[in-house]
């Protein structure tokens, strides 16, 4: 006897198989969207006067490198934020 593929051909099962194929397309779009929002995260200021918006001078003084001591009496210089 031959097996029966009937089922394989009906409506409800091309049905079945297309919105499978719709979910599966949607949930990897927004999981490339998730991951280059998490890498290319950015943040806009839209107050009205800037409230959330470094001032220019504290931009300077932040891309200034600080030098430092640690507990073991190594000298050590760091930055204190990646801004550009």
């Amino acid at each position: 006897m031959a097996p029966n593929t009937s089922w394989m051909k009906a409506r409800q099962t091309k049905f079945a198989a297309y919105t499978a194929v719709y979910v599966l397309i949607v949930l990897a779009v927004l999981g490339v969207l998730n991951f280059l929002a998490n890498r290319y995260n950015k943040t806009y200021d839209t107050t009205s006067n800037k409230q959330l918006t470094l001032s220019d001078q504290t931009i300077k003084i932040a891309k200034k490198p600080i030098s430092y001591i640690d507990p073991l009496g190594h000298s050590a210089v760091r930055y204190r934020a990646r801004l550009k």
